[in-house]
């Protein structure tokens, strides 16, 4: 580290480093630049981003436009593609799906984008009757809860604001976009 800045390779190291398998093998190096654009599939109530989006987009009609057929698609669709858990496996609050959020890129940045992988549900949930039925016939495969393959990429975000005070993103209030479909 040189004057009180991480070098690539610890940004790198700390990229969601709490869920390495998420980009493993797949994933590779996106240079970020001030005002570029991400979307974020949040709770309304989020306060501060995590480490995972959409994006880049070079211009905030594009965010807006991507965010919009995002939630468009409806909250199901969403938590499957993005492999979003109501419940994580340590037991923590998964992710809600209630609104696009979009975020201003406002320092140059490394970031990983990759593909989603397959997750799944650590809560209690209902199987479906033909889950039932296959079970007790002796023929279920089992199968991820969400199948994920979506497009995301992470940057450090947390780990610069807490460890170095410096913000990698602006949250643009103005452009929430509600997710209104189940």
């Amino acid at each position: 580290m040189t004057s009180g800045i991480p070098s690539l390779y610890e940004l790198i190291e700390k990229i969601d480093h709490d869920d390495t398998k998420a980009v493993a093998g797949r994933g590779f190096l996106v240079n970020l630049s001030p005002g570029q654009f991400l979307t974020r599939v949040e709770a309304n109530d989020a306060k501060y981003p995590g480490d995972w989006f959409n994006g880049p987009f070079n211009d905030l009609d594009s965010a807006r436009n991507y965010g919009k057929w995002l939630a468009n698609m409806g909250r199901k669709k969403i938590r499957d593609v993005s492999a979003l858990p109501h419940i994580w496996e340590d037991g923590g609050r998964g992710n809600a799906v209630e609104v696009v959020r979009i975020y201003q890129v406002i320092h140059s940045t490394p970031s990983i984008s990759s593909v989603v992988e397959a997750q799944d549900e650590h809560g209690s949930y209902m199987a479906s009757p033909e889950q039932l039925a296959s079970v007790r016939a002796g023929t279920y495969q089992y199968e991820p809860r969400y199948k994920g393959n979506g497009h995301q990429i992470s940057l450090p975000v947390k780990y610069m604001a807490m460890d170095h005070q410096i913000n990698l993103v602006k949250r643009l209030s103005s452009e929430d976009i509600p997710i209104t479909k189940n």
